[in-house]
């Protein structure tokens, strides 16, 4: 066995954690995990999903710390890679911006770009998805009505919401995502009334869409019956392995890689990490 084929960075994708919902009571603050064995180190930075200027933001404050005080060689971001050319597109239009409105993602492809270090996207695609949650038996409307159920819960999140702009919202939404998983038109939701209809049929909370949480949607198993949470459950069962076999395969290929994910991931991979590396280290950045 050669030096690097000793050093090489196995994982053991069955010690995936499924969250609970005292999980989500105890997110840790935005950081950077550091894991490192022998050559090969992962920077994990555990994203508060937001929009906002990079002065006031904190996962925005802590990213630009990471590209610029870490030796890196390579980026995992939060995006899927059949949208890498619209990421890129956004993350240069931002350049010249002094106040910078994006999310994470697209500041983090923006200061990779910036300092030359190649990146890439963990997300499964979409195609891949809607194949894989058909096994589990959910249907195409199903998927797209979770994707904008949580695109409510964020808008309320960052104070974007409109209620008077949500139907148009609805169908450039319904379109995009039907387009993006080869779905034809005729099938998979279409209009903010089959998803109002497709809402009703599952919903035990008694809110009005524009009024639920984060928990309401969260991934998490319980003992109260939720449909929503039962689809953003599984999704997270595909999701996961294949974010983390994305790391993985980037640290075959590169000794120094920067994940910037939302931080319930690291709460499910941190087991996987651990395994692998050993203990992680919160780094101070300055």
């Amino acid at each position: 066995m050669s030096f690097e084929q000793s050093n090489a960075i196995e994982f053991d994708l069955s010690l995936i954690h499924q969250l609970t919902k005292e999980d989500g009571a105890h997110w840790q603050p935005v950081s950077v995990t550091r894991f490192k064995k022998a050559n090969k180190e992962l920077f994990y930075l555990n994203a508060h999903h937001g929009t906002g200027s990079d002065f006031v933001n904190k996962t925005f404050l802590v990213t630009r710390l990471a590209f610029y005080t870490l030796s890196l060689k390579f980026a995992v971001l939060e995006y899927d890679e059949t949208q890498r050319d619209q990421i890129v597109t956004l993350a240069r239009e931002h350049e010249k911006s002094d106040f910078f409105q994006a999310s994470e993602p697209i500041f983090a492809a923006h200061l990779a770009m910036e300092k030359q270090i190649p990146f890439k996207g963990g997300e499964p695609s979409d195609r891949y998805m809607f194949s894989e949650m058909e096994k589990h038996g959910y249907s195409p409307d199903d998927i797209i009505g979770l994707h904008f159920l949580t695109a409510i819960r964020q808008m309320q999140r960052d104070g974007s919401f409109d209620e008077d702009q949500l139907s148009e919202y609805a169908r450039y939404i319904f379109t995009q995502k039907r387009q993006a998983a080869g779905i034809t038109h005729g099938n998979g939701m279409n209009s903010l009334e089959e998803f109002e209809q497709w809402y009703a049929a599952y919903n035990t909370t008694g809110k009005h869409y524009s009024k639920i949480s984060d928990f309401d949607v969260a991934p998490v198993k319980t003992t109260e019956t939720s449909y929503f949470r039962d689809i953003n459950r599984a999704l997270g069962l595909i999701r996961e392995p294949h974010i983390d076999t994305v790391i993985e395969e980037s640290l075959s290929m590169h000794d120094s890689v920067l994940v910037v994910y939302g931080g319930g991931h690291l709460t499910q991979s941190r087991p996987v990490f651990e395994k692998a590396f050993g203990p992680g280290t919160v780094l101070k950045l300055t």
